[in-house]
């Protein structure tokens, strides 16, 4: 019996699926037997080795089901189905080396495998075969957390380097969002800021629909997409739509007819629309309906949708109070005002002239508790900045309900430089609280909550800069963020609540 294996003969980025390709051939005289399912339990173990020869990582079958959510197998290998491989022959097979370790720093390295089944005496270890891991430079990533029949985090992230680009997918669990355990490549256009499809509807019935999911991008003028299957494998495309001019806002809305809504803001000068182009199954265009329309361009803007098939955007008009909130559904809009300091009673009096830093809507109905809408405001001039959290809970139908709450927090002006100014921010709640992350000019990123001074956890390229975003996850709160060499990374803020 021998067993070889192959890694990718070409470099691969960091984050990029790692095939590992294997061969067990019997060069004997009579039939072995081998088990069906040898990619579980410890039938096959991997390890993997430095440059410099030192051991990084060992894993098997139980490592990669672990990773899942899944627990080591208790099946013994002598209860294990097998059959013969016959004198002369070979079996073939492959697997994702990021299925099993997690592979986060450029390098070389190598690996071999270990193949042990015990009831047939086989006990064969590979060659030890090298590979290189290229830095991964993340120009571009999107992600969300999700659910249709099981809670996923998927990612998408755009490599760029000498290299060309990769962009990248992958799936983690939410009580461990940093570890992937699956994922791919896929084919779209270089400089496309591509997003992932976020349902809006639930099901039990199947897991399908979790991991086939829609990609788009608007460029050059038109809506591009694919519809993936659980491989990264185009299903469908979407239909060519030219003169769509604008920028594709939010994540592609994935329905349960398995199509897909792009949500387009369109215009210029003293006119914008926010339109949902629908497509089915098989792409083809099915029309399109708008969304909002604006005096002036709404800056900043969020949408969302929930499983009543409503599509929420939140704005600001130059970066200012009040915000405004659509609701649609198909044809009809729906407009509130909220976070008003004019309005009678307010929390906001006197807030007038605060800059809106950021907005986002929370609007899944599987966490009811937790809809509503969320504003970053910067407050004052000089030496008595402070930065306030702003928050309206939304009813089932969309309609804000209750008064708006707020939470102050102190904003030094020495924490910035005197050339230094905000160039982005993001808002979000979970995790016990309310959390921001504002990034600088200088691709400084300063986590913000309150109760706590703000305080830098991490520092992003200044080709990347409005990339970082928060991710709540497991009860943990995650800084996500592109870096210069190891691609999308996580900076673990506050962490995640211990699974029993």
């Amino acid at each position: 019996m021998r067993l070889s294996i192959e890694p990718p003969f070409s470099a691969t980025v960091v984050h990029e699926p790692l095939p590992i390709h294997l061969t067990l051939t019997n060069e004997g005289s009579a039939d072995v037997l081998v088990p069906t399912n040898y990619r579980d339990a410890d039938v096959v173990t991997f390890t993997l080795y430095d440059e410099a020869g030192h051991v990084v990582a060992t894993a098997d079958g139980n490592t990669s089901e672990v990773r899942i959510g899944g627990q080591p197998s208790r099946v013994r290998q002598e209860a294990m189905r097998a059959v013969p491989l016959p004198a002369g022959r070979a079996m073939q097979w492959s697997s994702d080396l990021l299925g099993y370790v997690d592979l986060l720093e450029p390098g070389h390295y190598a690996i071999d495998a270990r193949f042990a089944f015990r009831p047939s005496g086989i006990d064969l270890c590979s060659a030890r075969a090298p590979f290189t891991v290229a830095p991964n430079q993340c120009r571009w990533l999107a992600f969300h957390a999700d659910q249709v029949a099981i809670a996923l985090v998927m990612y998408l992230e755009r490599h760029a380097g000498d290299d060309g680009t990769r962009t990248l997918v992958h799936f983690a669990r939410p009580a461990e969002p940093t570890h992937f355990w699956k994922g791919y490549v896929v084919n779209v256009p270089a400089t496309a800021e591509a997003r992932l499809s976020q349902v809006d509807f639930m099901t039990l019935d199947t897991f399908e629909h979790d991991f086939q999911r829609w990609i788009a991008w608007v460029e050059g003028g038109a809506i591009g997409g694919l519809r993936l299957d659980e491989e990264g494998k185009a299903m469908a495309r979407l239909a060519a739509t030219p003169g769509v001019a604008g920028r594709m806002v939010g994540n592609p809305v994935q329905h349960r007819d398995q199509g897909v809504s792009v949500v387009v803001l369109g215009g210029e000068g003293d006119g914008y629309t926010l339109t949902a182009h629908r497509f089915a199954a098989d792409g083809t265009a099915q029309g399109r309906s708008v969304a909002g329309t604006y005096a002036a361009a709404p800056a900043p803007l969020a949408t969302s949708t929930d499983w009543h098939g409503n599509l929420y955007a939140v704005s600001a008009q130059a970066g200012r109070l009040p915000i405004d909130l659509r609701v649609a559904n198909g044809g009809s809009v729906v407009s509130h005002t909220i976070f008003d300091p004019a309005a009678k009673g307010s929390p906001l009096v006197g807030l007038g002239n605060a800059a809106v830093l950021a907005l986002r809507a929370d609007t899944q109905l599987v966490v009811a508790k937790m809809r509503a809408v969320l504003a970053l405001l910067r407050v004052g001039e000089a030496e008595r900045q402070r930065l306030v959290f702003a928050r309206v809970g939304l009813a089932d139908d969309g309609v804000p309900a209750g008064v708006a709450t707020l939470a102050d927090v102190a904003f030094p002006a020495d924490l910035l430089a005197s050339d230094e100014t905000l160039a982005a921010a993001v808002v979000a709640q979970g995790g016990g609280g309310l959390h921001a992350a504002v990034t600088t000019s200088r691709g400084r990123v300063l986590y913000v909550t309150p109760g706590q001074a703000p305080r830098q956890v991490a520092e992003v390229p200044i080709e990347a800069l409005g990339q970082a975003d928060l991710l709540l996850a497991g009860g943990g709160v995650y800084l996500v963020h592109p870096s210069a060499t190891q691609g999308m990374r996580h900076t673990v803020i506050q962490e995640p609540v211990a699974q029993p």
